[in-house]
Order: structure tokens, then C-alpha cells, then sequence
């Protein structure tokens, strides 16, 4: 995901100084026309004043063993963008803590967004976002596809909730097509999803993603595992969803379902989201022994 980004930015005309603890990324960065740095320190150094500074680290332990590297090189001139999908209450705290203004930056499109451009969901100060918009423009998949959504936190919270609403629609995908397989009829999945996907009401990118998978793993999905990996960011708006009050029974069923399928009774719902996992984010495909 931070070389797609290198990518877009490098494309859109604007300069890149790039930085990995896998010296192989770096090398591939340089490669692309990006300037290679050997530390972070060296990074720091080469952007100078009023640095713009984008993370696509991990999410969780990795983003605050960074920004303790980068606090004392940073000040409020500076921006750092985390395009990671942390959790929101993770993103206001380190606002509140970074010396440089904090853009939580939600990002959704996988590795298709290689070619097609991002979705950005952005959080923090106005003035930040609009600094770095040019950047946005290029990352995304233009100025549609990116906003800001507010306050520290924010970005991250849409995205929160966008990961929810996706677990939701596999869920329901993975339901209709197991009655299909199950049901009265041979049916060809890959043409009940194509035609589907021609003018139909329910037509979308993941119902693309189901033709792919029956188109290439076949009707009965072959030897792909009822096993769903993930269920952080589920399981974060299902909390906030108790929390607020507000009832969520379709994306709490989608992540009891998911991690239902850590248990072995071979749901074909769940094995089609498994696959379709791979379809949008090129996450690895559990098999079946």
C-alpha cells in the first residue's frame, strides 16, 4: 500500500522521499523515482522545513513506536498523515500528542488502488488537509475521492464504519449465493453474478469480486476454507454501536460469522468471503487441506 502511494504521488508530478525498514522497499521506491533515505533521520534531513510526512505502517503498536521517532524532529508547521486504519480513540490521543498537525487518514480500495486511486477518509485540522489536498488529489482516485470529516479521529471513524458496512455486504453475498449452491437449481454462479451485474439493483464492486471468484475457483469455490481472517475493525464498530445505543444486527451477525468460521463446519457463505478478501485487498486465500 505505501508504494501504491509513492506511485500516484511520483505520477502527479510531486517530489518523494522514501523510508522502510525493509531496505528492499526503499530500493523499489528509488526505482519508481522516489529519493531513497537510510533512516529516518536521514528522511527528516532531506524533506527540511514544513515537512509533509505520510505513514503506512501497521496499525496499533507500530504508528506510536514511530511518531516517538519523529517527535523531536516535528513542530506545527509540519504535517504527518496516518493512512493506516487505526482505531479513532488511538488517532485523537496521538493528536492530542503530536507536535505537528495529525491527519487520520482512512483508506479503502486495496491493492486495486493501484490503478484506480484511493477513497481517503480525512480527520484533523483544516488547514492540514488543505496543505496536503494536491497530495489527496493524487492518492485518491481525484478531488471526489477524498473529504475531510472533521476533527481528530474522524477519519478513522468513517473508516471504522465503512469496514463495518463491508463486512455486512459479504455477509449478505455470501448468504444469497449459498442458497443458490444449495438451493433447487445447477446453477453457473459466475453467470447468475455477471448478469446480476449487468443493470441489476444489487450490482457492485464485490459482486464483480464474486464473479471473479466463481469464474476462477469455480461454482462450488473449489478448495477455498470456510475461514474469514480479520474482525478488528468489526469488532471496533460493533462496540461503538453498543456504546451509542444504536442496533447493528447485520454487521454483528457478519462478525460473529467471521469469527464463526474459525471453527470447522465448511459455511459456503464464509468461504466465498474468504475469497472475496483476495478479490479486494489481495489478502491471502485460506485453503482446505
Amino acid at each position: 500500500m505505501g508504494q501504491i502511494v509513492v506511485d500516484r504521488v511520483l505520477e502527479a508530478g510531486h517530489d518523494v522521499v522514501a523510508f522502510d525498514l525493509d531496505a528492499e522497499a526503499v530500493a523499489t521506491a528509488a526505482d519508481a523515482g522516489a529519493e531513497p533515505a537510510d533512516s529516518l533521520d536521514d528522511l527528516l534531513d532531506r524533506l527540511g522545513e514544513e515537512k509533509r510526512i505520510w505513514l503506512m505502517v501497521p496499525a496499533g503498536e507500530a504508528v506510536d513506536v514511530t511518531l516517538d521517532e519523529l517527535e523531536p524532529h516535528l513542530d506545527s508547521d509540519d504535517v504527518v498523515v496516518d493512512g493506516g486504519n487505526s482505531y479513532f480513540e488511538d488517532s485523537v490521543r496521538r493528536a492530542e500528542a503530536c507536535p505537528a498537525a495529525y491527519l487520520d487518514c482512512g483508506t479503502s480500495g486495496g491493492p486495486a488502488g493501484a490503478e484506480l486511486g484511493f477513497s481517503l477518509m480525512i480527520g484533523g485540522p483544516e488547514w492540514a488537509y488543505e496543505e496536503c489536498e494536491p497530495v489527496f488529489d493524487a492518492v485518491a482516485t481525484g478531488p471526489d475521492g477524498h473529504e475531510r470529516m472533521g476533527a481528530a479521529g474522524s477519519g478513522h471513524y468513517v473508516k471504522m464504519v465503512h469496514n463495518g458496512v463491508e463486512y455486512a455486504l459479504m455477509q449478505t453475498y455470501g448468504e444469497g449465493f449459498e442458497l443458490l449452491h444449495e438451493g433447487r437449481y445447477d446453477l453457473d454462479l459466475e453467470a447468475v453474478a455477471s448478469v446480476w451485474n449487468n443493470g441489476a439493483v444489487i450490482r457492485s464492486w464485490l459482486l464483480e469480486l464474486c464473479e471473479e471468484a466463481f469464474r476462477e475457483e469455480g461454482s462450488d469455490l473449489g478448495d477455498v476454507a470456510d475461514r474469514i481472517e480479520g474482525g478488528s475493525t468489526g469488532t471496533w464498530t460493533v462496540q461503538e454501536g453498543l456504546e451509542q445505543e444504536v442496533p447493528l444486527p447485520l454487521i454483528y451477525t457478519a462478525l460473529g460469522e467471521r469469527f464463526g468460521s474459525r471453527a470447522d463446519d465448511g459455511r459456503f457463505s464464509r468461504r466465498l468471503a474468504n475469497r472475496l478478501r483476495y478479490g479486494f485487498g489481495r489478502h491471502e486465500v485460506q485453503r482446505r487441506d
